[in-house]
């Protein structure tokens, strides 16, 4: 997906609907991938294979390579996976507990009061990065506030552009 200033609730209400229907449907994803709202700063986004390449060409080794690189990382995130649940022995799917979505938002550098109001829109302090955790029947409530929580939390973030991908989690 392009770099979008500002993703809209509808569009990020959509995604997460898709995502947690695929996660579902007769294994599809066999749960090892996650949503990510990745957050570039302005004029940098994510590099593709062929300008990696032409940059390693270019500055191959030097620090100017590491910079230029590191410059088109991602600031800011917000990951979004299922809950992770350690089968028990003999358990099958039909008793076993039926896993959360969980959402670690990495801000980048903020001060106190963003702080402060990511924890106001609900966001729980984790550490480093903040956590929210919720069901996945929560995304198709009609009063659910996901997307708008995603939504309010890339609007206090908006000195960066915002890119969804669907990412594999190899681990």
């Amino acid at each position: 997906m392009k770099s979008i200033k500002r993703l809209n609730t509808n569009k990020i209400q959509s995604e997460l609907e898709d995502w947690i229907y695929k996660m579902n449907s007769g294994g599809v994803l066999e749960g090892k991938y996650y949503l990510s709202f990745l957050g570039y700063e302005e004029g940098f986004d994510e590099l593709s294979e062929k300008e990696l390449d032409e940059l390693e060409e270019k500055y191959s080794g030097s620090d100017e390579f590491y910079s230029k690189q590191i410059a088109h990382q991602p600031k800011a995130s917000i990951n979004i996976k299922m809950e992770y649940l350690k089968k028990e022995t003999h358990s099958t799917v039909y008793d076993g507990p039926i896993p959360k979505i969980e959402c670690f938002l990495t801000p980048g550098k903020i001060d106190k009061k963003i702080f402060k109001e990511f924890i106001e829109l609900g966001w729980k302090i984790h550490g480093y990065p903040f956590k929210y955790i919720f069901n996945q029947e929560d995304v198709y409530a009609k009063e659910s506030n996901i997307a708008n929580l995603f939504s309010e939390t890339m609007s206090l973030l908006g000195q960066y552009n915002w890119e969804l991908k669907l990412v594999y989690e190899t681990i």
